[in-house]
């Protein structure tokens, strides 16, 4: 993914494609070396940014579920609690989706999609 802000820089991101198999105790591992990398991957295919420098880079850990699908709104053993969470490498795509929707569930409003699939209690066994 990558996109030219308004002033003119170039924001860039993915993943290394070896995070599964680098890993610490189990845990996947994140690498201060994986960021620059894929940036410099990247700029191999615009010759133009031949010469660009990196600025700064960021990781961080991808929260999953094991169906793959983000859990999303009350959790009804902690009155109050909201979540969100689990969004499998695509929170920065869904996030603006995904704060209408928490809004309009901390204003106790109908919201605008339907949120059942994404329920916390999915995961509890049926009796």
């Amino acid at each position: 993914m990558s996109h030219q802000t308004d002033h003119g820089s170039f924001v860039f991101g993915g993943a290394s494609g070896f995070e599964t198999v680098n890993k610490d105790n189990g845990h996947n591992m994140t690498s201060g070396i994986t960021a620059p990398c894929i940036c410099r991957g990247i700029m191999k295919y615009i010759p133009k940014l031949a010469n660009a420098k990196i600025v700064r880079t960021w990781a961080g850990y991808e929260d999953v579920c094991i169906d793959g699908v983000p859990v999303l709104g009350n959790v009804d053993e902690v009155p109050g609690l909201i979540v969100a969470c689990a969004f499998t490498g695509h929170g920065f795509g869904i996030s603006p989706i995904v704060g209408k929707l928490l809004a309009e569930t901390a204003l106790e409003e109908e919201t605008t999609l339907d949120l059942s699939a994404f329920r916390y209690d999915r995961f509890h066994a049926a009796i």
